[in-house]
């Protein structure tokens, strides 16, 4: 009787001892449409709120409530992760570009740095994803004036942690347009 206590007590010990192994996702690359700019461009590690700094995937529940998932986790750090997605949305739509990350190992003088601040980067209302922050360009030559814009774009998306990150893909796709969109602009300046 004494070894089936001992036996029982310690199959419950080992069992406390363990949790579940997280569920782990990470953003994707966006197809969108082809620039036409030629130039080194190095994307900036963002800036991201304590809130979203961390592994664990970050839902809103209602303007004073967030809801944070052990258990479904980032399968990289979050700012880590939208600079490698933005990075290689620009490569798909920027064929003639050379397109560094602050966190790659690619060596070169860009003429072009992408800066994003991001305030807000989750669910909203339940069905809809929201990026909310600030897109800057620099032109390290000067020839252009550095320009700044507000984020404040939404997606479908959002009941679920796939859908989630199916939303939160399309906003990076949707801010790689906005950086093709104004490189090809400044190669029209160029000229």
């Amino acid at each position: 009787m004494k070894r089936v206590t001992i036996l029982v007590m310690s199959l419950l010990v080992a069992a406390c001892g363990r949790s579940a192994e997280p569920d782990y996702y990470t953003l994707a690359p966006v197809d969108g449409a082809l620039g036409t700019a030629a130039f080194l461009i190095k994307v900036q590690r963002p800036s991201v709120p304590g809130y979203l700094d961390r592994p664990d995937i970050v839902r809103q529940g209602d303007a004073y409530h967030v809801q944070i998932d052990e258990s479904q986790q980032w399968a990289q750090p979050f700012d880590v992760m939208i600079e490698g997605i933005l990075a290689a949305d620009l490569r798909q739509r920027l064929p003639k570009c050379t397109v560094m990350t602050e966190s790659g190992a690619e060596i070169g003088d860009p003429r072009f740095l992408v800066q994003l601040d991001i305030q807000t980067f989750n669910t909203v209302s339940g069905d809809k994803v929201e990026l909310k922050g600030l897109l800057t360009i620099v032109d390290k030559t000067g020839a252009l004036p550095m320009k700044s814009e507000p984020i404040d774009v939404t997606s479908e998306g959002g009941r679920s942690i796939d859908s989630l990150a199916s939303g939160m893909s399309g906003l990076v796709g949707n801010l790689a347009d906005e950086i093709v969109s104004q490189l090809d602009t400044a190669k029209a300046k160029k000229r």
